[in-house]
């Protein structure tokens, strides 16, 4: 199965763009891939798989308001 781009997240903090894409997960059955952004650098990538879609846009939405701190 290949990954596919299903929803993108966009933000702005402190003067940095920031961006948040999600994939369907690549051999993960329900899963999402997200991919991290800031000002177009790539930062980190979680997959998350157990969760719906709503889940996944929470995830993204609390990054981009500082809620969620990216670790590793």
């Amino acid at each position: 199965m290949a990954e596919t781009k299903i929803n993108q997240f966009l933000g702005e903090t402190a003067g940095k763009s920031m961006r948040a894409d999600v994939y369907t997960a690549d051999a993960v059955e329900q899963g999402y891939t997200i991919r991290y952004h800031i000002d177009d650098v790539f930062v980190k990538e979680e997959t998350i798989v157990g969760h719906n879609m709503h889940y996944i846009a929470d995830a993204c939405n609390n990054w981009l308001a500082g809620i969620k701190v990216l670790n590793g």
